[in-house]
C-alpha cells in the first residue's frame, strides 16, 4: 500500500516497495488532483477531481471518503446519547452537504488525519460505508468553524458548515454549550503572516475489495484484500490525500497547459478536466491526423534506444476575458486580460517583503519507454520562468499505443495536466 499526497511530489510508501522509476505507470496510480480552488474560503465549494491510471486496464473505481452533514449530526447526537438536536446544535439534522473529515489538523499535517477512524469509525468495520464517496470527483463545502465536543470522554473537533457567530445566535438560552473556532488560525512563528487553514480530501483506490480494519494504524485504518481475501500492496492499492489551504484574502488559479508537442510536433491531446479522469476511453488503433507515430526500438539494449523530444505547451502568459488571479487589462474596452501563468505569491511576499512569484514544474508519466528527466522546473521564485521543460523519451522497444502525460504543479497546490496518446510501430 502506498500513501501518496497528490497536492505534491511526495510519495510516501506505507508498504510494500517502492516504485523503480515515479515516471513509469506500470501498476494503478494516482498522478494528480485538480482543485476547482487551491485557496478557498470558508463556506465555498470545492470540487477534487482525480487523475488516475491503471496499467492492467482494471475496473477500478475510486473511492473519497467525506461525511455527510446529516449523517454527521445523527453520529453525534448518538454518542451523545440525544434523540433530538437540542437548540444551537452545530449540525443541520436534513442537510446533504458533504463535508471534510479533516481540516484544521494539529500542525495543518496530514498526519493529523490519521486518527479519524477511532472517532468516526471506532472499532465498527460498517460505519466506512457511510464515508465513502465513490466516483472520480468530489464536492466538499469547506467548513465554516471547528466545534469541540465530548465524545466518550475525549475532546474531538469536529468541522460544522455553520459559523461560529451563527451557532451562537441559535438560541437566546442555548441548551448545547459547546466551544467553536474559525477556520482561520494564526501562522506558526510569522506574525506578519495572515490567518489560515488547511483541509484534506482522502482518497483509496483498491484493485480488490475495500474495508476498514480499526487495527491498523496506517493509511487511515484501510485495507484491500483480493478475490481470496488477502491483502494487496502498492501495485494494487493506493491511499492518499489532497490539501488545500485557507485564505480569506487570497486566491491562487490552477497552472494553464494547452497542449504538447511530440518529437517537434503538436499532438492531439486532452487537457485537465476534458481528460476522462479513469482513462477508460477508448485508444487510436493507427497515428496519423495528430496522433504521434513512433518508431519502435529495435536496439537489444534499452539503454541504446533513440530519445525524441516531448514538451508540454505551456504559456509564460496567456487572454483571459476575466480578471482572474495575476492579471492585466489589455488596451481598449472589451479586450479582456493577459495574465501571468506563474502568479505573484502574496504569502510570500508578506514573509519576505518581497515580490516573489510562486515557484512551478511539470512531471512526466508513461506507459512505456522511458522519461529522461521526471521532473521539470516550469517557474523559479527569484529566476523566473524556465522555458526549457520539456524532456525526453525513450522510445520503447516493443509496438503498440503509448500514453503520455505531463502534470503542472505549482507550489500553493494548483494542478493541470495534458495527456497524448501515440501509436508505436
Amino acid at each position: 500500500m502506498a500513501l501518496v499526497a497528490a497536492s505534491t511530489l511526495s510519495v510516501l510508501s506505507g508498504c510494500g516497495a517502492e516504485l523503480e522509476r515515479s515516471s513509469g505507470v506500470e501498476t494503478l496510480r494516482v498522478l494528480g488532483v485538480h482543485k476547482s480552488k487551491s485557496y478557498a474560503r470558508a463556506g465555498d465549494e470545492v470540487t477534487f477531481s482525480m487523475l488516475w491510471h491503471d496499467a492492467e486496464g482494471r475496473e477500478v473505481e475510486p473511492v473519497w471518503f467525506a461525511i455527510r452533514e446529516d449523517v454527521l449530526a445523527a453520529f453525534i447526537l448518538g454518542r451523545l446519547g440525544l434523540s433530538r438536536a437540542p437548540e444551537g446544535f452545530p449540525w443541520d439534522t436534513t442537510s446533504d452537504t458533504l463535508l471534510p473529515i479533516c481540516a484544521n489538523p494539529p500542525r495543518d499535517s496530514y498526519y493529523g488525519c490519521l486518527r479519524i477512524h477511532e472517532f468516526l469509525l471506532g472499532q465498527n468495520a460498517d460505519a466506512l460505508e457511510s464515508l465513502a464517496v465513490p466516483g472520480d470527483s468530489l464536492t466538499l463545502m469547506v467548513p465554516r468553524s471547528s466545534v469541540e465536543v465530548e465524545l466518550d470522554g475525549q475532546m474531538v473537533e469536529i468541522p460544522s458548515a455553520s459559523s461560529c457567530d451563527d451557532i451562537a445566535e441559535a438560541a437566546e438560552e442555548r441548551e448545547f454549550e459547546v466551544a467553536c473556532e474559525g477556520m482561520y488560525h494564526p501562522a506558526p512563528d510569522a506574525e506578519n503572516l495572515p490567518d489560515f487553514g488547511s483541509m484534506f480530501a482522502l482518497f483509496a483506490l483498491c484493485a480488490g475489495e475495500l474495508e476498514f480494519d480499526p487495527s491498523i494504524r496506517e493509511g487511515f485504518g484501510l485495507i484491500c484484500r483480493d478475490e481470496d481475501g488477502e491483502p494487496l500492496g502498492s501495485e494494487d492499492f493506493v491511499v492518499g490525500y489532497s490539501q488545500i489551504f485557507l485564505y480569506d484574502e487570497f486566491e491562487n488559479q490552477n497552472p494553464v497547459v494547452e497542449g504538447m508537442r511530440v518529437a517537434g510536433e503538436e499532438a492531439t491531446a486532452c487537457v485537465g478536466l476534458e481528460c476522462p479522469q479513469g482513462d477508460d476511453d477508448e485508444r487510436p488503433e493507427e497515428c496519423g491526423d495528430g496522433v504521434p507515430c513512433l518508431d519502435v526500438c529495435t536496439a537489444e539494449d534499452e539503454d541504446d534506444c533513440p530519445e525524441i523530444d516531448i514538451k508540454p505547451i505551456i504559456p509564460e502568459q496567456y487572454a483571459s476575458p476575466d480578471n482572474l488571479g495575476d492579471c492585466e487589462a489589455e488596451p481598449g474596452e472589451g479586450a479582456g486580460h493577459i495574465c501571468n501563468n506563474a502568479e505573484l505569491d502574496e504569502v510570500a511576499r508578506l514573509a519576505y517583503g518581497r515580490q516573489l512569484r510562486e515557484q512551478m514544474w511539470v512531471r512526466y508519466y508513461t506507459e512505456r519507454g522511458r522519461i529522461a528527466s521526471e521532473v521539470k522546473l516550469l517557474n523559479d521564485a527569484e529566476i523566473g520562468w524556465n522555458e526549457d521543460h520539456g524532456t525526453e523519451l525513450r522510445l520503447p522497444q516493443e509496438p503498440g499505443p503509448l500514453r503520455l502525460w505531463a502534470v503542472v504543479y505549482d507550489n500553493r497546490g494548483g494542478q493541470n495536466w495534458v495527456r497524448v496518446d501515440a501509436v508505436v510501430e
